[in-house]
């Protein structure tokens, strides 16, 4: 475990006793048509815009500092992530691990990766564009940074919990485990807030793959009404969504439904808000490291072979749920696990590889609060054994952070054992028996103090 940790001191040798800090937000939205990310039965380019997409950014220093960055995309891939950091670290002189870069997961945004992990196959037009794109987007980040790092004043941290009831479910068996908490994280200056942030895992996928207009989704309008209401930069931070949506709770996947849930999120974290149900962070150290994991991928050839075996099946009991008029969640479901064999057809050639390395990154401030930052879609078993081993009051388990290494189940036989097949443990790379390998680390982040 590595963990960088540096201590400021005032003249009288008494440690710092406030915060530094700055927000802001910047558009992001796609200026031209590009391939949309996240639905791989959706293969047009965006057609307009529904709302807006944003980058957030938040800079915070005490005794150490972190730079927070939350885009409104689908994923952070590691050519990306290294990007950004490499901009900002050339730029500005933070640290490479006091910055974090997070997606908030939207489906309904631009594709963003040139690689294996891009929705569906790139040709070179569409490369060009993804790259004009991503140009784009790093000169915006570099925008907001410079807003950022260069206007701090000293405001109060703060930090709390909301239960969030009526969003999440758990998308592969609606009777599993989800998390209704969220962490909120705020700051003020008097009565002016600078920032508020929300970690809580759910994909935030209600528009449907037949959407083909620029979103931020869930996430996005959630940010977008807490904005309206308290005048400063909202941040959603997702968690161990991997198996977490809202295919069990929503009425609908359009508008109104959009609206509803997001409105559920905001009336619970408003009211933890402004009834003052939140903990001022008095300690004022602040650090960032990381763990290394190197585990071993999947025989994907073999399973490929397996899985193609039986597809003809799986299609032929997918129609015959559409002609019972079955409802949604059983035909998604298997809508799902088509989509995941195509997907791993596409992206194996290019994970010849037997092991995946990888780094787990934290964040620590004060002597309460965690923030731990996980590259992928990790299931939310995770983060519950999480919450449950930490030696830390609040513990904020943000995924698609980082980078990305995709799906990472956990509790395989049980799941099986309720729908047999499923996506994502299709397109997951990671060997199941080393899953529990990344389980143990998360355990020795959260166990200890640092």
């Amino acid at each position: 475990m590595c963990t960088s940790f540096s201590i400021f001191v005032v003249n009288n040798g008494d440690i710092l006793m406030s915060f530094n800090i700055s927000a802001s937000k910047i558009d992001i939205t796609p200026k031209e048509p590009l391939p949309m990310a996240g639905y791989i039965t959706r293969n047009e380019f965006s057609k307009g815009v529904l709302h807006n997409i944003y980058a957030r950014g938040v800079f915070v220093r005490g005794e150490g500092e972190i730079l927070l960055l939350s885009l409104e995309l689908i994923r952070v891939d590691d050519e990306l992530y290294n990007s950004i950091v490499d901009l900002i670290t050339y730029n500005y002189g933070i640290s490479r691990d006091a910055i974090h870069v997070v997606a908030t997961h939207t489906h309904s945004g631009p594709e963003i990766s040139l690689n294996s992990w891009s929705t569906l196959r790139i040709d070179e037009n569409i490369a060009e564009r993804i790259r004009k794109y991503r140009s784009f987007l790093l000169k915006r980040i570099d925008q907001l940074v410079s807003q950022i790092v260069g206007s701090t004043s000293k405001s109060d941290l703060y930090v709390g919990k909301s239960l969030i009831k009526n969003v999440a479910s758990n998308r592969i068996d609606p009777r599993g485990p989800v998390d209704n908490e969220a962490v909120l994280m705020l700051s003020r200056s008097g009565e002016k807030k600078k920032f508020l942030a929300i970690n809580y895992a759910c994909h935030p996928t209600v528009l449907p793959a037949s959407n083909t207009y620029i979103s931020g989704d869930l996430a996005g309008v959630t940010s977008i009404i807490l904005e309206e209401r308290y005048c400063c930069p909202a941040l959603y931070l997702n968690g161990a969504a991997g198996n977490i949506s809202t295919r069990h709770t929503r009425r609908g996947q359009n508008i109104e439904a959009l609206i509803e849930l997001a409105r559920r999120i905001t009336h619970s974290v408003t009211r933890v808000v402004e009834s003052d149900r939140v903990e001022k962070i008095i300690d004022t150290r602040i650090s960032n490291g990381y763990i290394d994991i190197t585990v071993r991928l999947k025989n994907v050839e073999k399973i490929l072979e397996r899985l193609l075996s039986i597809k003809e099946d799986i299609v032929q009991k997918l129609e015959s749920l559409k002609a019972s008029g079955a409802p949604h969640g059983e035909i998604r479901r298997l809508e799902s696990v088509l989509e995941g064999i195509k997907s791993l057809m596409y992206k194996y050639r290019e994970f010849r590889s037997r092991t995946l390395s990888f780094k787990i990154r934290y964040c620590v401030v004060g002597n309460k609060v965690l923030a731990i930052f996980f590259p992928g879609e990790a299931f939310i078993e995770y983060q519950l054994e999480a919450k449950k081993n930490s030696a830390y009051d609040y513990l904020a388990f943000i995924g698609y952070a980082d980078g990305y290494i995709g799906y990472i189940p956990y509790n395989v036989e049980a799941y099986q054992a309720v729908n047999g097949i499923y996506y994502e443990e299709i397109v997951s790379l990671v060997e199941p028996e080393d899953r529990e390998k990344i389980m143990e680390k998360i355990i020795e982040i959260v166990s200890r103090t640092v």
